[in-house]
């Protein structure tokens, strides 16, 4: 049976890793036998560049620890030598890198996780791991908004070239295919006058003046009307 001493700093040691994984967004639990000294201290270099934290620690030590955050069920997980990966900022970044020396080395394996303070199985950790960085994800938000702009850049660019190339001087001419007219447009035609502007109005022809008599002949009085009997 431990002494007091010593139990005392086992459950110190417990607080200790409790508080440093309490506000971790992710965590990988990876098994990490068969690796060199040399890629040991690869990857952990990786990691301390990467911002990521990781360690070696006992199950039941890891199995305290997360006891005390309230994640269960991870007995089935915490089997064999385990290597802990935590992030306190990013979600992805333990699954991204732990996954990338898993690949790179062949002697890894992953376990499982914890993901936000609820444990996490294998399927979600390899999800989390194919999403890029935070940094990738801005430039790729960035490339798509200033996209359209250098696409507009690029249009003008070759029109403007195109219409040097067939000596025009503006790019608009080359709708037409020729330069555009410093001469003012003709002034339209003038109104036609009214009478042709209005076809439907008639004017009416005078009447006729009856001819004159020739000489040596009397006008004939018209005939009157005889009463009606």
């Amino acid at each position: 049976m431990p002494s007091d001493k010593i139990l005392a700093k086992k459950q110190a040691a417990v607080a200790l890793l409790a508080a440093d994984l309490k506000s971790a967004e992710s965590v990988v639990f990876s098994e990490y036998q068969g690796l060199t000294v040399e890629q040991d201290t690869q990857m952990r270099h990786a990691f301390r560049e990467g911002k990521l934290n990781y360690r070696v620690v006992k199950n039941t030590q890891l199995l305290r620890a997360f006891n005390e955050l309230g994640v269960t069920g991870l007995e089935e997980v915490l089997t064999g030598p385990t290597a802990i990966a935590w992030s306190n900022e990013d979600i992805t970044l333990a699954p991204r890198l732990v996954k990338k020396y898993v690949e790179d080395f062949k002697k890894m394996k992953i376990k499982g996780g914890v993901i936000e303070g609820a444990l996490a199985p294998l399927d979600t950790i390899t999800a989390l791991s194919n999403i890029p960085s935070i940094e990738v994800l801005h430039g790729q938000l960035v490339s798509s908004l200033i996209f359209p702009v250098t696409s507009l850049a690029m249009t003008l660019g070759a029109m403007a070239k195109k219409a040097e190339e067939q000596g025009l001087e503006n790019v608009k001419d080359l709708e037409t295919g020729h330069a555009s007219s410093d001469q003012e447009p003709a002034p339209a035609e003038e109104a036609a006058p009214a009478a042709e502007a209005n076809p439907e109005e008639k004017v009416e022809a005078p009447e006729e003046a009856p001819a004159p008599a020739t000489e040596g002949q009397e006008e004939t009085p018209a005939a009157e009307e005889s009463p009606a009997e």
